[in-house]
């Protein structure tokens, strides 16, 4: 089964978990590569602790990048100051993302030292287990060149949800893209999708949504993934010792990028 959805949806063959938790480090990292993005703004929201199941924390630890962090929990927010300010070019922001109001992603956006814009905004992550594709379609104001969406579990690939409190369903996050202008080109539980502008420039830049989404029992294979898809281990890695000892490396990690940023 799983050959067989490499063959159609060819970007999983890159999965790769450090941080991530469902092959998405992988997966940003080949992207990256087609598209030439070795540097600019990245964000993530909620980001938690900046670390746990993070779509960024791997590039942010490389120092390259200037990272937004977004985080409601007042607790994991501390965390992630504690853990990156100084040490990393971040933003870290203890708020609650909304749809409408102070708190939408075009005003936290027009705040930010980054003078964020069409060349500079490399990706954004939304993962929020809420108003996900809401979020994203009130984003008018900005257009990063990658985005990563989280979309809901326990559903059929091609059922229509788009809500406030139980998340969006890849087939509605791929018409939301299409009013976006962006391409689906990869599914792992979360969505991929490149700017229009971009995706020429993909070794992939004519994947259907048949070829590219996914259903749950292959999210489930993603989250036991290390270095290679499938994976030979049968735990989930986010929950395993292999990630606790990424996690502790991070801290040496940033020490060192520390001196550079400073």
């Amino acid at each position: 089964m799983l050959d067989e959805i490499m063959k159609t949806s060819p970007y999983l063959k890159y999965a790769k978990n450090i941080f991530s938790q469902n092959g998405d480090d992988g997966i940003i990292e080949k992207l990256f590569s087609e598209l030439g993005i070795s540097s600019g703004v990245i964000c993530e929201f909620g980001s938690w602790d900046g670390i746990f199941c993070s779509n960024t924390c791997n590039l942010t630890s490389s120092g390259n990048y200037q990272t937004i962090m977004i985080e409601s929990d007042s607790r994991k927010y501390t965390e992630s100051k504690t853990t990156f300010l100084g040490k990393v070019d971040c933003e870290i922001y203890n708020l609650k993302v909304e749809i409408e109001g102070e708190n939408t992603l075009d005003n936290i956006f027009s705040k930010s030292q980054y003078n964020l814009n069409d060349d500079n905004f490399s990706l954004i992550s939304i993962d929020i287990d809420s108003c996900d594709g809401l979020v994203w379609e009130s984003l008018n104001n900005y257009r990063p060149k990658v985005v990563v969406l989280e979309t809901a579990t326990g559903s059929d690939i091609k059922e229509e949800r788009n809500t406030t409190n139980k998340g969006v369903s890849v087939f509605s996050a791929n018409e939301i893209s299409k009013r976006k202008n962006y391409t689906l080109v990869c599914h792992t539980g979360n969505a991929f999708f490149v700017r229009n502008d971009l995706v020429s420039k993909l070794s992939h830049s004519n994947l259907t949504f048949e070829d590219v989404a996914v259903v749950d029992t292959v999210v489930e294979e993603l989250q036991k993934v290390r270095q290679t898809f499938p994976s030979e281990y049968n735990d989930h890695y986010y929950l395993s010792s292999d990630y606790n000892v990424n996690r502790e490396k991070l801290f040496s990690t940033l020490t060192e990028v520390s001196k550079n940023v400073s």
